[in-house]
């Protein structure tokens, strides 16, 4: 494994400062080194590098993906899935890493990464943690019984 973990936020120009809140969380609490990679679309890129720019006083390195709103442009929008949600869809072709740590803009690490991003992963390219039933989002989107992975915090 390479010197670092790999740590990678997506979002809008609404949650930028929430990821730069999430993204100061991770650094601060990680005792590992942590290689960070902003996602966003390219309508958002102001607002995003704004942000960055106040992280980065703290020391900090963060890679900004742009991508252009094109790529969603026949996507459907729902109440709580945005077109930055679909940016997650994409990080195999946008970030160079063999391994990475997905985090959503409204997580908040609590400690080191290394542990989570050492999990084996055997077969499998995604871990996350199941979704348990009778969450709201099991009720609106999910057949009864389907296993639904909660997408805030995944191993890739």
């Amino acid at each position: 494994m390479q010197g670092y973990i790999p740590v990678i936020v997506c979002f809008d120009a609404h949650y930028a400062p929430y990821a730069a809140v999430a993204t100061h969380a991770a650094l601060s609490q990680s005792a590992s080194a942590l290689k960070i990679y902003w996602v966003t679309t390219r309508a958002d890129l102001a607002r995003a590098t704004a942000m960055r720019d106040i992280v980065q006083k703290t020391g900090a390195s963060i890679t900004i993906v742009d991508v252009a709103e094109q790529r969603f442009s026949e996507w459907k929008e729902t109440h709580h899935i945005s077109r930055a949600a679909y940016l997650k869809l994409l990080l195999p072709e946008l970030i160079p890493e063999d391994r990475a740590i997905y985090l959503d803009c409204d997580t908040i690490t609590l400690g080191d990464l290394r542990e989570l991003c050492e999990i084996p992963l055997g077969s499998c390219r995604v871990a996350g943690a199941v979704d348990p039933p009778g969450s709201e989002i099991c009720n609106v989107q999910r057949k009864q019984g389907d296993i639904y992975m909660n997408s805030g915090v995944m191993l890739l």
